[in-house]
Parts: C-alpha cells; sequence; structure tokens
C-alpha cells in the first residue's frame, strides 16, 4: 500500500505530539508496561524476573524510537526498529519454549499508548478535520511501525528455534553459552527496505 503524506497543517500537531510523548516518557510508559505485563498471555513472562525487565526495556526502546522519529520527520513512515534486547529477548523466549504468540502482548502495549495518544491529540486542536488526519496518520504509523517490528522479532524466533533444531540433530554438536551472536546495532531480518520515505515538507529558517 502507497503510503499517503498528511497535509503541512497536520505535520505540526504530530511533531508536537511526539515530543510531548519523548518528555512524558516514563508516565506512558507506566502505562505501557502495566498492560503489557498484565495480559493473561504474558504470565509466563511476568514471573520471570529477566524476561520481565526485558520487556520493559523493549518497551521503552520503541516508544522512544517511534516518538524520535516521528518529532524529526512527522509524516513519514517509521521503519521496524530490532535494537540488542530484542534480539536476546527473541532467543530467550525461544529457549523457554514460548512461541510467536508471546509477541502479542505487543499489541497490548500499543493500545495503551494509543490511548494516551488520543489524549494528547485532543490537546493540539480543535479543528475536526485536522483532528481526524491527526488520528488517521497517527493510527497508520504506529500500526505499520509495530507491524514491522512484529515480523522482524518473529523471524528471529524463527530463526533461532532453527538453530536449536539444527544443534540438536547434530550429533557431538554444542552451541556457544551466549548462543547465536546479536548484531549490536538495529537491523531487520524480513528483507524490506529501509530507505526513509520523507513526511511532511522541511520547515527552513527565514
Amino acid at each position: 500500500m502507497t503510503w499517503q503524506h498528511p497535509s503541512e497543517r497536520t505535520c505540526d500537531p504530530l511533531r508536537q505530539g511526539a515530543e510531548i510523548a519523548l518528555n512524558s516518557l516514563q508516565e506512558w510508559l507506566d502505562d505501557i508496561d502495566e498492560a503489557t505485563l498484565a495480559a493473561v498471555t504474558r504470565r509466563a513472562i511476568a514471573q520471570d524476573p529477566a524476561l520481565r525487565a526485558a520487556t520493559r526495556r523493549i518497551n521503552r526502546a520503541h516508544l522512544a524510537f517511534w516518538a524520535s522519529e516521528t518529532a524529526r520527520d512527522p509524516g513519514a513512515p517509521v521503519p521496524a526498529y530490532v535494537g540488542p534486547d530484542s534480539l536476546s529477548h527473541a532467543r530467550d523466549l525461544v529457549r523457554r519454549g514460548l512461541d510467536e504468540s508471546a509477541l502479542d502482548s505487543y499489541r497490548v502495549g500499543q493500545n495503551a499508548a494509543w490511548r494516551r495518544w488520543m489524549q494528547t491529540a485532543f490537546t493540539l486542536t480543535s479543528d475536526p478535520g485536522e483532528l481526524r488526519e491527526l488520528l488517521d496518520v497517527s493510527a497508520r504509523s504506529v500500526s505499520g511501525f509495530l507491524d514491522a517490528t512484529i515480523v522482524d522479532i518473529a523471524a528471529r524466533m524463527a530463526a533461532e528455534r532453527e538453530e536449536l533444531r539444527a544443534a540438536a540433530s547434530t550429533p557431538g554438536t554444542t552451541r556457544p553459552a551466549g548462543g547465536s551472536t546479536s548484531p549490536a546495532t538495529p537491523t531487520t531480518y524480513s528483507g524490506r527496505s529501509t530507505r526513509r520515505v520523507s513526511g511532511c515538507p522541511k520547515r527552513w529558517p527565514r
């Protein structure tokens, strides 16, 4: 689907909203973490100190990345973010016998963040048309970012599972204590291009 750029009048409140999220990061994260770890499907993770801590770090990384990218270039699609914590988390989930359904918690966190975002959006404009466009482009941006991120993390989990199976089926094969080597910088695994598509027009100083 071709990305539809918002009008210039929507870019300002979009940028402002992202900056508000960055400046109130911990308040947003309190809601996101609570919702994410309270989900019934996350019980095994919530009761595991290591996995619980990793979930909190990933929530912070995802929110900070989306908000930073949106503040920098409002209206542009935000690419997937798979950082070192996400890669390690994917490996740990597989090693504990959990599958990709564990990633459903990201949707729970998305819903919590969206409630915060809507509250913020209503403070940024009172114009019905502008508010409608702001919420529409925000929903597409957040969903696209999270969809792409989940796809890449799920691919890492699948790769990790295959590595474990291959190691188990090969006599005398042992894996390094740290498992597979993970890149130190964010990356993706789906093969999609990460080339940025510019969003709203840049404003140059007069």
